[in-house]
């Protein structure tokens, strides 16, 4: 019992590190004006930065979906209440459109955040590329879209940005991973 109580503390701190990143990329958005402000707040990845870091908080795989499922949910909900404080509008297709991707991101959330509390496993260590993988993934299928129409130079440099940062996850993970390997007092990568 002490256990759970000890990490309750760091949940808390995870829901409220959600609901921060949600208004944050609401910020960062902005009113859709600005168009790389617009693509930045719009990428996926990010989003599941935190239900992955949830995800290893817990050993448990069901409750790191059930973590990363929450948290996915308090960070859209945060960016939706920040978006309706900024417009002060609401209507039924609006809401709808929250509907839809609270539950895609509960989804999204949960399965990250399985994946992230299994990646704690020493035999599956190399779950822990799944995070860096889809800030390359996304990108890689965005040029795919963009090239059958509206692509733009503004996409393309933050696609570029993002497909960089998920290739220098990648090798950082796997250069911990090797350092690790060949000295066994060193941690495992996201420990």
């Amino acid at each position: 019992m002490i256990r759970k109580r000890a990490k309750t503390p760091r949940l808390i701190a995870l829901v409220l590190a959600a609901a921060v990143v949600g208004v944050g990329f609401q910020v960062l958005k902005g009113d859709g004006t600005d168009a790389l402000r617009y693509v930045l707040g719009n990428l996926a990845a990010p989003w599941l930065v935190i239900p992955f870091v949830g995800g290893r908080a817990v050993r448990s795989p069901a409750r790191g979906a059930l973590v990363g499922a929450v948290l996915a949910i308090v960070s859209l909900m945060a960016f939706y209440a920040a978006l309706e404080a900024r417009t002060h509008s609401l209507s039924v297709h609006v809401t709808s459109n929250y509907l839809l991707f609270c539950t895609a991101g509960a989804v999204a959330g949960a399965v990250v955040g399985c994946i992230a509390s299994l990646s704690r496993r020493p035999e599956l260590w190399w779950l822990t590329l799944c995070l860096p993988a889809l800030f390359v993934l996304e990108p890689v299928a965005a040029f795919g879209v963009a090239f059958s129409g509206g692509r733009t130079p503004t996409n393309d440099v933050v696609w570029a940005v993002e497909l960089a940062l998920g290739i220098i996850g990648v090798a950082f993970i796997c250069r911990r991973r090797s350092r690790s390997a060949r000295s066994p007092s060193s941690a495992l990568p996201l420990s």
